[in-house]
């Protein structure tokens, strides 16, 4: 009955009436190296600018006596943070430009950048989803999903909207329809066109396009493109045959990916085997011996 007379008919809606638009920057807590999640696609998709890891003070040792909550924090901290880019940054090959996680997911043109300074936060929109305990309520749904979202500003918090799904008690039916994070946030921020579930509908030939469209844009990650064409949702893909065109590319897109040059300067031996070996292991599963064999190299 507690559970029944907390629920705000609004936590079970799935849209959010006042989208707050674009985030500057968007706060997450956790060991998110934006790599998984909903960091790299709310980058790159133009949901925020900016996205702001939260860790502990610098200094804190981190024992019983920290407290981890950011909703009973007096400072947030921020101990990394990311931004999207585009243009010469996303051809350099070193680790602080990413480029796996918005490429496997079919976004091509863009990197994630990648800061280690610290600084205490005081303007963000702080989301937090059933990941950590912080976000649910005394009397809230349980074993479903919850997220919500708080508006920072200097020392003062508040919740500005949130999302539930679950039962009234352990052993009750599911209230609510099940969503995910990314959804939330796409609401909140009435984030238009959704170019990652765009990019999901693509056919092969059209994912192998936007991969070679990339071409130029930004460095290519092979692993991240193998990764994108294997999620391509098409029924018997053994029967599937490419057309000259589409093969050339797939071509050209590994040896971009795993250019000659590097293996020259690369101390290791097995840096093309190793490089073009989830490539050789898609085709073998993904095509007929015919198209398989005039794919490799």
């Amino acid at each position: 009955e507690a559970a029944r007379a907390a629920l705000d008919p609004k936590y079970l809606q799935r849209k959010i009436d006042n989208p707050i638009g674009k985030i500057e920057t968007l706060a997450l807590k956790g060991q998110d190296s934006c790599t998984t999640g909903i960091c790299p696609i709310a980058l790159a998709d133009g949901m925020a600018e900016r996205v702001a890891i939260l860790g502990p003070p610098p200094g804190t040792i981190l024992d019983n006596r920290y407290e981890d909550n950011p909703l009973k924090s007096e400072t947030l901290w921020v101990e990394k943070t990311y931004r999207a880019l585009q243009g010469k940054a996303c051809l350099l090959p070193d680790s602080k430009h990413q480029v796996f996680w918005v490429q496997k997911v079919g976004l091509f043109g863009a990197c994630i950048e990648k800061s280690d300074l610290e600084f205490p936060l005081e303007d963000a929109i702080l989301v937090l989803d059933k990941s950590t305990s912080n976000v649910n309520r005394p009397n809230g749904l349980r074993g479903g999903d919850v997220s919500a979202a708080y508006q920072i500003k200097g020392k003062t918090l508040h919740e500005i909207a949130r999302w539930e799904a679950g039962a009234l008690s352990w052993h009750g039916s599911v209230v609510g329809e099940r969503f995910e994070t990314i959804d939330f946030l796409r609401s909140l921020t009435g984030s238009s066109p959704n170019r990652v579930g765009e990019a999901a509908k693509l056919t092969l030939p059209q994912r192998i396009d936007a991969a070679y469209g990339g071409i130029g844009k930004t460095r290519i990650d092979v692993g991240a493109v193998v990764a994108y064409l294997q999620s391509t949702p098409e029924r018997n893909h053994l029967k599937t045959e490419l057309d000259d065109e589409r093969v050339s590319r797939l071509r050209a897109l590994v040896m971009e990916g795993c250019p000659l040059k590097a293996k020259e300067t690369s101390k290791n031996p097995y840096y093309m085997a190793q490089c073009r070996g989830s490539y050789d292991r898609f085709v073998d599963w993904y095509f007929g011996s015919a198209t398989a064999a005039a794919l490799k190299f």
